[in-house]
């Protein structure tokens, strides 16, 4: 196999836009662990991914890396200068014959940061190419993704009425512009800048596409606790939450 070379591409500001495929980073037993803690999990029911019609299975913070020190030390390894892991994220989508999830950010997961910078590291558990599918399509639309986020993030802090979907759905053409998609071996990942706009590719695979995703934050990430108060009374995520609430009394 010829050496990768990462597409690492300017942002808008003067630090860089991570687009980067990692290869044979994780061993196949490894996978195979993943694949049968999440599959013994129960879909929490404060989890707001779980009410998306698009996915048949999400299990939210479950913290697997924490619980599997092979695991922590892949994420740990992973995790670049001056981030540190905050949460994990397992999902499942059975074959859809072709059909795209819709465009989003990953941001979309950290209104309750006070600055909501964000890194994914994104593991799929089987094969994602262009044969079967399933693979993580990426805009280098970023500086949109930005404008975006801000815009969601004051919706929310302000409690402002508003439709994610409809106003991704706006932007949809202007996502497609200079995408960015690699092929994924079971193995592989990819860690990018959460505030990419990106969808994942329709799967026609045999059985389901499954993807483990770990979140990373600055070491130095502050939170909104009014935020994050009211997200768990709402049930929204709540080992997320009561970690983060946990930690700033033991702080303050």
């Amino acid at each position: 196999m010829p050496p990768f070379v990462p597409h690492d591409f300017l942002a808008i500001s003067e630090s860089r836009t991570v687009y980067r495929v990692h290869r044979n980073a994780i061993q196949p037993d490894l996978m195979n662990e993943i694949v049968t803690h999440y599959d013994h999990a129960q879909q929490g029911e404060g989890d707001n991914y779980a009410k998306d019609e698009t996915y048949t299975k999400m299990v939210y913070s479950d913290f697997f890396y924490e619980k599997n020190h092979r695991m922590r030390q892949v994420v740990d390894r992973m995790a670049p200068v001056g981030y540190r892991p905050l949460f994990d994220i397992f999902f499942e989508t059975k074959a859809d014959v072709g059909k795209d999830h819709h465009w989003h950010l990953g941001t979309f997961s950290a209104f309750f940061m006070e600055d909501p910078k964000m890194l994914t590291l994104w593991i799929p558990t089987r094969p994602a190419n262009a044969e079967v599918g399933g693979r993580l399509i990426c805009s280098r639309r970023q500086q949109l993704g930005d404008h975006l986020n801000r815009m969601l993030t004051h919706c929310v802090r302000e409690d402002i009425q508003f439709s994610y979907a409809d106003m991704l759905a706006t932007m949809t053409d202007v996502f497609e512009d200079g995408r960015l998609i690699d092929d994924f071996e079971v193995g592989d990942c990819l860690l990018f800048n959460s505030l990419i706009p990106h969808k994942g590719e329709g799967y026609h695979g045999e059985g389901s596409r499954s993807v483990y995703v770990v979140r990373y934050v600055p070491d130095d990430a502050t939170f909104d606790l009014a935020v994050c108060q009211d997200f768990l009374a709402r049930n929204i995520n709540p080992r997320l939450f009561e970690r983060i609430l946990a930690s700033a009394r033991r702080t303050a």
